[in-house]
């Protein structure tokens, strides 16, 4: 099958500064496509309508805002094989839309047609002709890194993948690849520096504020202070509940002396109640004998004083010599002595008693001393100082925030460099991929220690060096080289892509369009590429020209109509 290239480009509506018109494009491998003419005639314009009319209806692919063009209409002509292929894509109502058709031997137009075997429509056919050049040449040769870089992982991502790079995080092979692991890397630095920014745990600003790396404080664990606190004052009201309950028990055991004393007066107080009873009753029966003798004797009284007054006498002197009547007793109270108690309201030993007082006395006189020990122990407890144990927490955290601080600035330490060893593993990865052109490859700019160092594109100028003037072939990023010297770089690559879309068994369009100047020596160089790799090199060159000096597939615009020399 012969190999896809653009046969003609119809514009069918005016396009920009360019004329409806239709121009016939060369298929000579001998001669390249030259669009000629002045400045601003509309040579970008020729690249971008092909662009367009390509694109399968899709805006992605077109390199320009559609919005600046009303009723763009252009039609364009394939070679695919035995059978011209045409590509229609228009531009309505705010819509880019594509159609492909072909046309038998009468003319007759045939939508959608089977072409080598399959049905394509306008985007199908797109993608079976087109590479990452076709549409990509300005990403390849950006001097912008991040564009130009977009680029590359778009075009290598298979390769990339091969070496366990995946960029698209919804594939199930994401989580655990390389770029997995460099995001939750960041995000684990990033977790991490907050919290050194949140502690102003800079190296600097430690060792300004007299913290030096040389010495740092060892962690303190202040719950265990406050544990030992803890258990500190547990122990001390354990120990004085302990000895309080001693104390207690000897205090039972001294009301138990302290009521058998209790108990020997209350007997007392009953064997004098008892004898003092006894006592008057017999004083009381004795008076009462006495009481009747004196009532007696007052009534013999009564009855001598009425006979002695009626004249008896003698009477007064029997009288007077009855024996004298006893005296009435007093009662005699028995005196006890009982054992006193002291201004403390302990009882007093004088002298000895029973043998249960006594020996409730000397019980009493250990437990007392058994107290004395016991009350001198518990003096002796030490209860833990609550402002001691303050104090120390305070200082522990005091080293604690200084130790954490230089414990975080560390661990930042420790976070950035996985951060850089996986993200220079990453790199490197960009560096051993083979790109498909000889002397082009993915480098890393800088120390590999620099997170900010860039993967770029470089090219040792091997397919010609002195095209390139780089006889020591060193590896220079491509923005370095002109853009002519880029454009031939382009052409290897697209050689390298198309070979690449043939081993899919895909048959690539073998079209490239070139907007930059280019020397007679370039050109030839361009014309050698074309006719080795059956290519279609479309140009552009600046300046003043007439038709007539035009060659062979050399078109000049002019009022914006594409002239080319009638031979």
């Amino acid at each position: 099958m012969e190999s896809p290239k653009i046969i003609s480009l119809t514009l069918n509506s005016r396009f920009g500064v360019l004329e409806a018109q239709e121009v016939i494009f060369t298929q000579d491998v001998n001669q390249l496509v030259q669009i000629k003419g002045q400045v601003g005639h509309g040579k970008s314009s020729v690249g971008n309508a092909i662009s367009v009319g390509l694109s399968g209806g899709s805006e992605r692919e077109v390199p320009l805002d559609l919005k600046k063009f009303e009723n763009l209409d252009i039609e364009e002509q394939l070679s695919f094989g035995d059978v011209p292929v045409f590509l229609h894509t228009k531009y309505e109502a705010g819509k880019l839309s594509s159609s492909v058709y072909i046309k038998d031997i009468n003319g007759k137009r045939c939508d959608n047609p089977v072409l080598a075997g399959s049905k394509f429509t306008a985007a199908s056919l797109r993608d079976f002709l087109k590479t990452e050049l076709t549409f990509g040449v300005d990403e390849f040769l950006s001097e912008n890194p991040k564009v130009q870089f977009n680029w590359m992982t778009s075009v290598y991502k298979d390769k990339l993948k091969d070496c366990g790079v995946i960029f698209d995080k919804k594939s199930p092979l994401y989580v655990g690849s390389i770029l997995y692991d460099l995001e939750q890397a960041k995000m684990d630095r990033s977790r991490i520096y907050n919290k050194v920014t949140e502690l102003n745990a800079f190296k600097t600003r430690l060792e300004q504020e007299g913290y030096k790396e040389t010495n740092i404080p060892d962690y303190i664990n202040v719950s265990l202070i406050e544990e030992e606190q803890r258990s500190a004052t547990k122990k001390y009201y354990e120990e004085i509940q302990s000895i309080d309950k001693e104390i207690s028990d000897l205090s039972i055991q001294a009301s138990q002396y302290n009521s058998v004393i209790a108990n020997y007066n209350a007997t007392l107080e009953t064997q004098k109640k008892l004898i003092d009873s006894e006592e008057e009753k017999k004083v009381n029966e004795f008076n009462s004998v006495v009481q009747k003798e004196i009532d007696l004797r007052e009534e013999i009284r009564v009855c001598v004083d009425f006979l002695v007054k009626n004249g008896f006498t003698g009477v007064k002197e029997q009288f007077e010599s009855l024996p004298t009547i006893r005296d009435k007793k007093e009662i005699i109270l028995t005196v006890i002595t009982k054992i006193e108690k002291d201004e403390n309201n302990k009882f007093i030993r004088v002298g000895n008693y029973t043998p249960e007082v006594d020996s409730a006395f000397v019980g009493i006189s250990d437990l007392r001393t058994a107290g004395a020990i016991l009350m001198d122990k518990k003096s002796k407890v030490i209860e833990p100082k609550e402002e001691d144990y303050r104090s120390r927490i305070e200082s522990a955290k005091g080293a604690n925030r200084i130790a954490e601080r230089w414990s975080i600035f560390f661990e930042h330490q420790e976070a950035d460099n996985k951060v850089k060893e996986i993200f220079n593993r990453y790199r490197k990865v960009f560096t051993t991929i083979d790109l498909g052109v000889a002397g082009l490859k993915m480098s890393l700019l800088g120390d590999d220690s620099d997170e900010s160092n860039e993967i770029r594109t470089t090219y040792n100028g091997e397919h010609d060096t002195v095209l390139f003037h780089n006889e020591k072939k060193e590896a220079r990023i491509i923005s370095a080289y002109s853009h002519t010297q880029r454009n031939v770089l382009a052409v290897l690559l697209q050689i390298y892509l198309l070979e690449e879309k043939r081993k899919k068994g895909q048959e690539g369009l073998r079209y490239m369009f070139f907007d930059a100047p280019i020397d007679l020596k370039t050109r030839d160089i361009l014309i050698d590429m074309q006719k080795k790799y059956d290519l279609q090199l479309i140009t552009t060159t600046t300046g003043d020209f007439v038709v007539e000096n035009l060659k062979e597939g050399e078109i000049l615009i002019e009022n914006g109509y594409l002239l080319s020399k009638k031979i």
